[in-house]
């Protein structure tokens, strides 16, 4: 799939114009955070970059979408069997794992801030994962605050997408078994200016 579909997609499960999606995704290709090659020469979507133009669509405001999509890409989480993984990581997994149902629901703060994710793996208890920046996981390790309950605390806009929306993304994309690493800012396409998403905090 072409990353012009995928934004076909991504508008019709969101309920957007294609034209607000694209207004999301065209700061990442100016940036170099994606391919700038489009049309019939435009190379198949990758799983990583499926999971950043996804993560695009969070703020409020279209011409904040690199700034949150960087900030959101970089989160991980503090709790459940997810510790450490980066948020965009584990999307681009699920992207690939359209059959992976345990994901019941994703919220991403609209600053990009912070993440939660809805989870009902077989055999355990429903349960909420967080997704967090540097130095709100160094606070939560020096004060021994409960992660699980941050999100009760959390008063800002969020973006909501259920598992089965992000299922049906996996589905559109037909990807192989993930190949991606546990470190974001992969090498950059052939054609994308090389200052890649630094991840590493």
């Amino acid at each position: 799939m072409k990353a012009k579909q995928f934004e076909g997609q991504l508008a019709k499960l969101l309920a957007v114009t294609p034209s607000e999606v694209d207004q999301r995704v065209r700061p990442l290709r100016e940036a170099g955070e994606l391919p700038s090659v489009r049309g019939r020469h435009a190379p198949e979507i990758e799983p990583a970059l499926a999971a950043m133009m996804l993560l695009a669509m969070v703020p409020r405001r279209a011409g904040d979408s690199l700034t949150v999509m960087r900030r959101a890409s970089a989160l991980r989480c503090v709790n459940g069997d997810e510790i450490d993984t980066q948020l965009a990581t584990r999307l681009a997994h699920l992207l690939c794992e359209p059959e992976e149902s345990w994901m019941k629901r994703l919220m991403v703060a609209g600053d990009g801030s912070a993440a939660w994710m809805l989870t009902a793996k077989p055999g355990k208890p429903l349960a909420e994962w967080l997704w967090v920046d540097h130095n709100k996981r160094e606070e939560f390790r020096t004060s021994g605050a409960d992660p699980a309950k941050f999100g009760s605390t959390y008063l800002g806009w969020r973006f909501v997408m259920g598992g089965p929306a992000l299922q049906m993304l996996g589905q559109f994309l037909k990807f192989a078994p993930p190949t991606v690493t546990a470190t974001w800012g992969a090498p950059a396409p052939a054609d994308a200016k090389q200052h890649r998403t630094p991840v590493e905090v």
